[in-house]
């Protein structure tokens, strides 16, 4: 299996600086690592996600599969260390059956298996360098020992705290990448194919792109190679400053209900208070209840998805935690629940690991995401709602309870002397005004009805 020779070629000048930092490392400790409860015998280890170009269950005649955790590899996992198994085009086994050494050296990242004792059995993850000058040391003799790129045979591979030479901004980029990759342009011998995007979890070229970002922050160079070009065009300052304005150290997300927000009916607000220092990208938002709510951001700069299943906070500081407010009005008597959750990405599930050895080449130093220690961070508040009791305002005026009676009928004339001349037609005319004034009594008496 014939690989680029762009890793092989810096690699050769590896120098004293690194040598140095390597001894460093060698120094700080080691982390703790899980190991089997009792040894295990010689198994076959899951492969890492993803697509590789060559099949890692078919290799040379050293090591036929280099998913078989065997011989020294037992014994490394079985010590609690990561195995390799194979490099990002699914390969390894530098030094050949015959003993002679290949000039195909293993190309990072590198799939690992190690125990993990909250899942009682190996876990295989990507290990991504962070020493692009040093050696790779991913490969695998037939006896199952892990070698250098000179076929030296090399200390199990061991979990480190760090890796010394990093920066903790260029620890929180490199763990951000791991998990999410990036958008990808190459240029000349790292555009692996013309891939547009660098991922982990796709196949080998988006692997290997990756594999350049995470380099762009470790071991930045000189402009004039092809590498530092594609450096400047996907991982240049300011797009390392904003994403470092996503990435916490301490991810904080915490949501109570207002302490306003009491004795709430239908028909009234409450206020769920979010305090969180995770910006920039999403947070599942799960809404429910039986009062049928209806969200939103009522105050801070935030928004709700479409979909109303996604947070997003807008903030240029993750050490510093802002404050959002979402509002939920009922229709309905019942209960209004909220769950908010987020996955940022810290340094705090990032593992290091490195081989150690006589050799005057150090071997690289690894960051790899140990999804099964994933740091989510997640809250809940719930609002009750009862029936409306307040009075409502009457819809028009009622019918009086009692009829008015008026003093005198408005605009009565004077009645004249009875029995004067013409006694009868007055008589006639003031019985005519009576009832004339009793119909119009009537008609007021209707009109107060109707109004």
């Amino acid at each position: 299996m014939k690989k680029t020779n762009v890793f092989q070629l810096v690699r050769i000048g590896a120098s004293s600086t690194l040598v140095g930092a390597a001894l460093v490392l060698g120094g700080q400790g080691l982390a703790q690592a899980d190991m089997p409860p009792t040894p295990v015998a010689e198994f076959q280890a899951p492969e890492c996600v993803g697509e590789t170009d060559f099949d890692p269950t078919v290799n040379s005649e050293a090591v036929p599969d280099s998913t078989l955790v065997f011989g020294a590899r037992v014994t490394s996992y079985n010590g609690g260390h990561i195995v390799p198994l194979y490099d990002a085009f699914g390969g390894t086994v530098l030094v050949r059956g015959d003993g002679t050494v290949s000039d195909e050296e293993a190309y990072p990242p590198i799939c690992g298996t190690r125990y993990v004792a909250s899942v009682g059995g190996p876990v295989s993850e990507w290990m991504f360098c962070t020493d692009r000058t040093s050696q790779s040391c991913g490969d695998t003799d037939a006896a199952g020992n892990v070698v250098d790129g000179d076929g030296v045979i090399l200390n199990p591979m061991a979990s480190l705290a760090g890796n010394p030479r990093l920066s903790s901004d260029q620890e929180r980029l490199i763990a951000y990448l791991i998990q999410n990759g990036h958008p990808y342009h190459g240029t000349g011998d790292q555009a692996w194919g013309g891939v547009d995007e660098a991922r982990a979890d796709a196949g080998t070229r988006e692997r290997v792109a990756l594999q350049t970002l995470i380099w762009c922050i470790s071991d930045p160079a000189p402009g004039g190679s092809d590498f530092s070009t594609t450096c400047a065009d996907n991982m240049d300052t300011a797009e390392q400053e904003r994403l470092l304005r996503m990435i916490p150290m301490d991810p904080e997300l915490v949501l109570d209900l207002d302490a306003a927000s009491t004795a709430l009916e239908v028909g009234d607000t409450a206020r769920f208070r979010l305090r969180t220092n995770v910006f920039h990208q999403p947070i599942a938002l799960t809404t429910g209840g039986t009062a049928a709510p209806v969200w939103s951001v009522c105050e801070g700069d935030a928004t709700i998805s479409a979909s109303g299943d996604e947070l997003t906070v807008a903030g240029e500081d993750p050490l510093s935690a802002k404050d959002v407010v979402l509002c939920v009005e009922a229709t309905a008597p019942g209960t209004a629940t909220v769950e908010m959750t987020a996955s940022p990405a810290t340094t705090s599930h990032i593992g290091w690991s490195q081989s150690s050895g006589a050799t005057a080449d150090p071997c690289q130093v690894y960051a790899t995401f140990h999804e099964v220690k994933r740091a989510g961070v997640s809250d809940a508040a719930e609002a009750a709602f009862t029936a409306a009791s307040k009075p409502t305002a009457p819809t028009g005026p009622t019918e009086p309870t009692g009829t008015p009676q008026p003093t005198s009928a408005p605009n009565q004339p004077a009645l004249p002397n009875v029995g004067g001349p013409n006694s009868l037609g007055l008589g006639l005319g003031v019985g005519l005004t009576v009832l004339g004034a009793a119909a119009l009594l009537v008609g007021r008496r209707r009109n107060w009805a109707e109004q």
